[in-house]
């Protein structure tokens, strides 16, 4: 019984090592939302645990600040504190909108930028 419990501790020592947690981590880079490509479309950028993420070219304010990784879900809160943007986790490349949990996305002009949508797809650009 002893035997079987150093062995135990020690697999988990080896997990906690490693950090294999199973978690899915985005790959640092631009993401761009798929959607109409005669429109404006968002991009959220990582690098890092910092993050920039424009949806409204026609707004004064860019969303910037810091990101964190929990639970399949990429969680980025600006900089003032004032929003807050959820993106579950797909694959290492690709993110979903989730607008339930995410700050308000309206756009100043509809007709020229894309709007973005609850289950939106970000992918990474190459």
């Amino acid at each position: 019984m002893r035997k079987l419990i150093s062995v135990i501790l020690s697999i988990a020592f080896i997990f906690a090592l490693c950090g294999c947690s199973g978690e899915t981590v985005p790959d640092n880079g631009t993401y761009t939302m798929q959607g109409d490509e005669e429109k404006s479309l968002a991009t959220l950028t990582l690098n890092g645990s910092d993050f920039e993420f424009s949806y409204d070219p026609l707004s004064s304010y860019l969303p910037a600040g810091t990101y964190t990784v929990e639970g399949g879900f990429v969680t980025a809160t600006t900089s003032d504190g004032q929003y807050t943007y959820v993106f579950e986790v797909i694959e290492s490349t690709i993110l979903r909108f989730v607008e339930s949990r995410s700050s308000d996305v309206s756009v100043t002009d509809p007709d020229k930028t894309e709007e973005i949508y609850d289950g939106a797809v970000f992918s990474i650009s190459d």
